[in-house]
């Protein structure tokens, strides 16, 4: 019997002893042959969805032929050279590049093998042959001899020792390092939030550290960070803003990292690898394994373009390649390139070229880009090479093959760059003039300027809703996670917190602070939204941006009749609504949503009323707020009353609700006695009606209970979204949604993406262009 059905038997044999929750059991492994196959990043580390199989089956194989009681060193190189032919030939990998740090990690997972059979059975007294069958019992009093002797025994005390003064250690799991790279952005969006102190943590060898160590809930679903890690993150601010003011950051010789806890050892480099010395790291730690923050550089420091360096690396490359071992010069505007093959066996083979971009702020698609990536866009892809994958940390939403990514600004690997001295020609004309994805653009904010025209007269197209297909309907992203942070600071324990009330208050000045103290605070956060889409939002954002800078012309709001009928109207009743300059910024800038926008959404969708063929009407979400109903529940009450009177023959009232910084959509029945809610967190806080004010301030004034649902909606990733995702189901709802409801309800709770939202945004600002100023432009 083969050694393959060996394992698969075994294995099988097995999977009872994995539990449901704590300590994993004994490793397992079940695939099938023509899925054997594993992608490595630049370090020749495991990743992506195999990642996981290849490291059970690697520990599987370890423990069926290296036996228990012989040490790792002992075995000959014959031995593991086998071992990596098998690997190679079981795997696919047509390469010799992995094979030095993979048997590395080969040898460094059998000594912990034995290690965990010293703590958990040895020094108990124990066996490990009810848990682990197929394990040899033979040698086992060898092994107990071996790890009971005076001689081991010293040695052990100094390591226990070693390990005890590791106060913080990480939490990552089998795949360590090499796995949380595509998760970083995702876990650091939402700590943030939750820790201020956060926001001055720029560097990105920092946010691994931290991301590395904070606990994962595993009812909740949400990181936190304790003691420990906060008062490291707030000292890795400090070294951070100390170290860029005097210019230190910059000199490639330490990084807040090292500061906090001294220099690198050899054999492993921390937030890479506990196998990988920082000497074979590419660029080292130092260079490559931060942001490069070259905006806020001294003109007398020596700058190079993303910490491009001729140090060598495992690439492979000779220099007549490109690649890692070219120092190639500061790239200051857009530079064609030739792009490499993604696999260390093709490593010469040329796939396409694209434009190398600068980067100073090395942020790609609203994130971070990874270590050792560059920020390119793809020109053209050779047709042979259009299906090859993707590396990892390349792919965005639905880009999966290399040819996908045409046109797409993409970060990728600096390894697989060639500098071209290819010149554009006539038969490629996308080569001479690359597309701009960093224009600039700083509106003055000082002097505002009287506008020629009034745009207080609401006007609607009618046919704009008409013009709405599922382009328009699915494209939205949502989130927010403040209304639990209450839930995340009980994780790590009150008393925690008062050991670090010194060390805040030392360094409150580290939170964001206004740039220019004659600012107020309003035009503070105009220019912070204005950055955050410049440097952090895609060219259509900007672009966007720059129009509506245009449009306001200086003005913080500009007033908009509601259109009639809409709400009550009596002598003292505002008729009109300021919809704020700020407010429309956050829309473009992925922020919470102001409540006057989200009102400007209720106001656009009953102006145009779909020829009067329609179940709708509005609560005005201004004021029904959750402070409101908290503070003054009888003018609330009033409120729905009174539009409830003015829409009676209407079915269905549209209540976006703000309570907690996170917004929700209400859609309520008061003649059937029926309540939805949307909520984009409900999974994670499983919420009911008892978590709003609302609820109790709709039943009071109908006079009864009503029958609340939580409806099955999509849900945000991040701390930001649940804005867009209450605008998004309010457009669906009335377009799509009002006639076969509630048969036809939302039934979705995966995650709203970065795509959908950005094709929201983009669709709702035309016509807030063309319904405001007149203007329908496409540009």
């Amino acid at each position: 019997m083969s050694l393959l059905i060996s394992f698969l038997l075994y294995n099988l044999s097995k999977m009872s002893n994995r539990g449901k929750g704590g300590k994993r059991g004994a490793a397992t492994f079940s695939k099938k042959d023509c899925e054997f196959t594993i992608e490595l990043n630049q370090l020749m580390q495991p990743i992506g969805r195999n990642a996981n199989d290849f490291t059970s089956w690697l520990g599987v194989k370890l423990k069926a032929e290296f036996s228990y009681h012989i040490p790792s060193g002992k075995f000959g190189k014959e031995k593991w050279e086998e071992l990596w032919l098998d690997i190679k030939r079981q795997w696919h990998i047509g390469s010799e590049a992995p094979k030095k740090f993979i048997l590395k990690n080969a040898k460094k997972r059998h000594t912990n093998w034995r290690s965990y059979l010293t703590t958990e059975f040895v020094r108990k007294g124990l066996t490990p042959f009810e848990t682990y069958k197929n394990l040899d019992s033979e040698h086992w009093k060898e092994f107990v001899t071996q790890r009971s002797g005076k001689e081991f025994e010293k040695k052990s005390r100094k390591a226990r020792a070693s390990a005890k003064a590791n106060k913080n250690p990480t939490r990552l799991g089998r795949t360590g390092f090499a796995a949380l790279s595509p998760r970083l952005e995702k876990i650091w969006s939402q700590l943030v939030p939750v820790y201020s102190f956060l926001k001055n943590v720029q560097d990105y060898r920092s946010k691994r550290y931290i991301v590395s160590r904070a606990k994962r809930n595993r009812k909740t679903k949400l990181y936190s960070l304790c003691a420990s890690t906060r008062a490291e993150s707030i000292k890795l601010a400090v070294f951070e803003r100390k170290m860029i003011d005097d210019g230190s950051y910059f000199s490639n010789k330490e990084d807040p990292l090292t500061r906090l806890l001294g220099p690198e050892h050899g054999g492993r480099s921390r937030t890479i690898s506990n196998i990988i010395g920082h000497t074979q790291v590419r660029e080292g730690l130092f260079q490559g394994g931060r942001q490069q923050h070259q905006d806020n550089m001294p003109s007398n420091q020596t700058r190079s373009y993303s910490g491009l360096d001729s140090s060598p690396n495992s690439c492979g490359e000779n220099d007549t390649s490109g690649g890692c071992h070219i120092q190639y010069p500061l790239i200051e505007e857009p530079t064609l390139c030739e792009l490499l093959h993604p696999s260390p066996s093709k490593r010469e083979q040329i796939v396409g070229t694209a434009y190398l971009h600068p980067s100073p702020s090395r942020t790609i698609h609203t994130g971070p880009m990874a270590e050792g990536y560059v920020k390119i866009q793809v020109v053209e892809i050779y047709q042979l090479y259009k299906k090859t994958s993707l590396p990892e940390l390349s792919r965005y939403d639905a880009l999966k093959y290399i040819g996908d990514a045409i046109g797409w600004f993409i970060q990728w690997p600096l390894s697989l760059v060639k500098l071209s001295s290819t010149e554009a020609t006539s038969q490629n004309p996308a080569l001479k003039q690359p597309a701009q994805d960093n224009t600039c653009y700083r509106p003055e904010l000082e002097v505002p300027i009287e506008q020629d025209e009034s745009h207080e007269c609401y006007q609607i197209d009618a046919t704009m809703i008409e013009s709405f297909g599922d382009e328009f309907l699915f494209g939205a992203h949502d989130v927010s996670t403040q209304h639990d942070v209450s839930t995340q600071h009980d994780v790590d324990g009150s008393e925690e917190e008062e050991e670090l009330d010194e060390m805040f208050s030392q360094h409150e000045v580290l939170v964001e602070q206004p740039q220019a103290p004659t600012l107020s605070k309003l035009e503070q956060d105009i220019k912070t939204a204005l950055w955050n889409i410049e440097n952090l939002r895609p060219q259509s954002m900007i672009s966007l941006a720059t129009r509506l800078t245009k449009h306001y012309d200086g003005d913080m709001s500009i007033e908009i009749n509601w259109p009639h009928g809409m709400y009550p109207e009596t002598e003292f009743s505002p008729r009109v609504e300021n919809v704020e300059y700020e407010g429309m910024l956050q829309f473009l800038a992925n922020g919470l949503l102001d409540a006057s926008f989200i009102h400007w959404c209720q106001m656009f969708l009953f102006g145009h009323r779909l020829k009067n063929a329609t179940q709708v009407a509005y609560f005005n979400t201004q004021r029904i707020t959750g402070k409101e109903c908290e503070e003054n529940l009888p003018s609330v009450k009033e409120h729905l009353v009174e539009v409830y009177k003015l829409h009676e023959g209407k079915k269905y009232f549209l209540a976006p609700f703000l309570y907690s910084r996170h917004w929700v959509l209400f859609i309520v029945s008061p003649s059937e006695r029926k309540g939805w809610i949307l909520d984009s967190t409900y999974l994670r806080g499983k919420k009911n009606k008892s978590h709003y004010s609302l609820t109790n301030a709709i039943e009071t004034s109908f006079g009864g209970r009503f029958t609340w649902k939580m409806v099955k909606c999509k849900q945000q990733e991040g701390s930001w979204e649940c804005g867009f995702l209450v605008v998004r189901n309010m457009f669906e709802f009335v377009i799509s949604r009002q006639f076969g409801f509630p048969n036809n309800m939302w039934n979705d709770t995966t995650e709203i993406t970065g795509v959908e939202i950005d094709k929201l945004v983009e669709n709702i600002m035309c016509r807030f262009f063309a319904a405001v100023f007149n203007d329908k432009s496409k540009n």
